[in-house]
């Protein structure tokens, strides 16, 4: 994200990380809040939410890979 906002920077732009829970509807109303009361209505919206689990299957582990 930092990097993302430096390029939007050093275009002249604005940019501002808001960072929420989005299950936490409350959380992303307040990030939303903050955006718009610094920059204004929000025109994009980028939400990177993710979980997740990486790790090597052993043959047969899953009935046979």
């Amino acid at each position: 994200m930092e990097a993302a906002t430096k390029e939007v920077e050093e275009e002249d732009g604005e940019a501002i990380i808001a960072i929420a829970d989005v299950s936490d509807s409350i959380a992303v109303e307040k990030a939303a809040e903050l955006i718009e009361s610094k920059l204004g209505p929000i025109d994009v919206w980028v939400n990177n939410a993710m979980v997740s689990v990486i790790r090597a299957l052993k043959e047969n582990e899953c009935g046979g890979v």
